[in-house]
């Protein structure tokens, strides 16, 4: 939770110095809003349930094509039904940190309609519910590097806002393993696919 707040206020004091470098450059600056549903790949799915997701987003236009984006994000999964009825396993919180360069595919910004294409790069945190005692081994906590691709569609319903969707295919470079070292999870696939609103200022 405090990996969470710490971005949000990152998300927030970026905000304000994009809001006056767009006004003094007359680039467009971005907030956005988003929440969906994020589905898991791989081995982690032995181990977890897709969950909700929600995220927040701050974007600065450079010129009709090229954007760039700071966001952050959070998710909650349940862990997997345990089997031959045998308990649950540990819930998971996942927050992400991402930086992203977009380019507008079909159209300029604010034109109909708008197709993004975007590459990231940051770090995600994986954190394990600890008062679980079915833990198969993962530790508490992992922060590791992320790399994803995306796309957004936008619906520009005035020159300031606009209605979206996108998708999103993830990596985590995680490496969980027991304390005898076992290999539980090399890598997770990740996919959260959301809607939500751009504002532009």
């Amino acid at each position: 939770m405090r990996r969470l707040q710490i971005g949000l206020l990152a998300l927030a004091a970026i905000a304000l110095i994009a809001s006056d470098v767009s006004a003094q450059t007359g680039g467009r600056f971005l907030l956005e809003g988003r929440g969906g549903y994020q589905l898991m790949a791989g081995d982690m799915t032995d181990f977890v349930d897709p969950g909700p997701t929600f995220g927040a987003a701050a974007g600065f236009g450079l010129g009709d094509k090229i954007t760039i984006w700071v966001s952050g994000d959070y998710a909650i999964m349940d862990g997997s039904a345990g089997t031959s009825g045998s308990a649950a396993l540990p819930n998971w919180k996942v927050t992400s940190v991402m930086g992203w360069l977009g380019v507008n595919l079909i159209s300029g910004m604010d034109e109909q309609p708008d197709l993004i294409g975007l590459i990231g790069a940051g770090a995600s945190n994986w954190n394990i519910d600890e008062s679980n005692p079915n833990n198969p081994g993962f530790e508490k906590d992992a922060t590791v590097a992320t790399v994803a691709a995306q796309l957004k569609f936008l619906y520009w319903t005035s020159d300031r806002f606009a209605i979206e969707l996108s998708g999103q295919a993830a990596y985590a470079f995680t490496d969980f393993k027991t304390s005898d070292g076992t290999e539980l999870v090399k890598g997770t696939m990740y996919f959260p696919f959301t809607a939500g609103f751009i504002f532009a200022l």
